[in-house]
């Protein structure tokens, strides 16, 4: 979602460029699962150098490791499907979760308004 300057400016928000940061690959959303059952949301783009935190801008970096790994092709509507076959198998395969699962979006629904052409990599820390 884009905010309008102003709202950004009244909630203490900065821009990607504003921090002087390119972004270096796609877009991601990593969920957090919390005890309460609910899921924590953190968005991010990835950038070449570490940068400092700014505002509600804080810098993160992703585990590195086994990941279990697939592709989402179609709307974001259908995720859910693709998490249920990657989640059975990693079972199958005798594998536990080790951190938050994360999705990587390569396709801009801002620039391809079809959902069919939507290409979502799924990703999901996992050890042995």
């Amino acid at each position: 979602m884009a905010l309008r300057r102003d709202r950004r400016a009244q909630r203490g928000e900065l821009g990607f460029g504003e921090l002087g940061m390119t972004p270096a690959g796609p877009p991601f959303s990593r969920y957090h699962r919390r005890a309460d059952g609910m899921i924590d949301l953190e968005g991010g783009i990835p950038v070449r150098e570490p940068m400092a935190g700014r505002g509600r801008v804080k810098p993160v970096v992703l585990p590195g490791g086994l990941v279990a790994t697939t592709w989402h092709h179609g709307a974001y509507q259908q995720l859910p499907q693709t998490y249920a076959v990657l989640e059975r198998w990693i079972g199958e395969q005798k594998l536990r979760s080790r951190s938050a699962f994360f999705e990587m979006y390569w396709t801009d629904p801002g620039l391809e308004p079809d959902p069919k052409e939507w290409r979502t990599q799924v990703l999901w820390p996992v050890e042995r």
